[in-house]
């Protein structure tokens, strides 16, 4: 996991940053209405997670860009 650190970054983007909602379980970050990153807070309710919830949305995740790598290579084709 890449870790960026916000002192480095314009004030703009520490502001933003900061203003996201801090909900348990993340925020998903869109552009053109399409999923582009989810931010997942780091505090004592992730200490101990459930690995069942962890699986299924690394699956999910997995199963969401096997369909996005089939959208585009049907739209390389023309199709």
């Amino acid at each position: 996991m890449k870790h960026i650190a916000l002192e480095s970054e314009d004030d703009h983007v520490k502001q933003f940053v900061l203003s996201l909602p801090r909900d348990s379980e993340g925020s998903v970050l869109e552009l053109d209405g399409k999923p582009l990153a989810r931010v997942i807070p780091i505090n004592g309710e992730h200490a101990s997670f459930d690995p069942e919830k962890l699986r299924a949305a690394i699956l999910a995740r997995r199963d969401e860009s096997r369909r996005l790598n089939d959208d585009w290579e049907h739209a390389e084709r023309g199709q």
